[in-house]
């Protein structure tokens, strides 16, 4: 499993634990007796959806956020305390499905 899969299934259990779901429960996809599934797994298109808006917010660092980087690492350039909250948000799981998704020629956020 991908970190970002493992990201993905984390929201889904903590989206699925706060409508007062068993996550692990076990029920039928089908309806019609055709295996047995955890529930967590319903909800990967929200937790797709709630990880997307995330990133999308936090893509760009705001003010507060680089001032207070530049006080916790004791530079005074804002520019490189940029690039280095982009590259550290690069590679974070967040990224990973947007960076497959770009190698393939498209991509999902502005």
């Amino acid at each position: 499993m991908t970190p970002y899969e493992e990201l993905v299934e984390k929201v889904a259990r903590n989206i699925c634990i706060a409508k007062g779901l068993d996550p692990d429960w076990n029920y039928d996809p089908t309806g019609i007796g055709g295996g047995l599934d955890h529930r967590w797994k319903c909800f990967t298109g929200e937790a797709t959806a709630a990880i997307a808006t995330i990133l999308e917010a936090l893509s760009e660092p705001s003010e507060a956020m680089v001032t207070a980087g530049m006080n916790e690492l004791d530079t005074p350039f804002y520019a490189d305390i940029e690039r280095g909250y982009r590259a550290m948000l690069e590679a974070s799981p967040l990224v990973e499905e947007e960076r497959k998704t770009v190698e393939n020629g498209k991509s999902t956020h502005g």
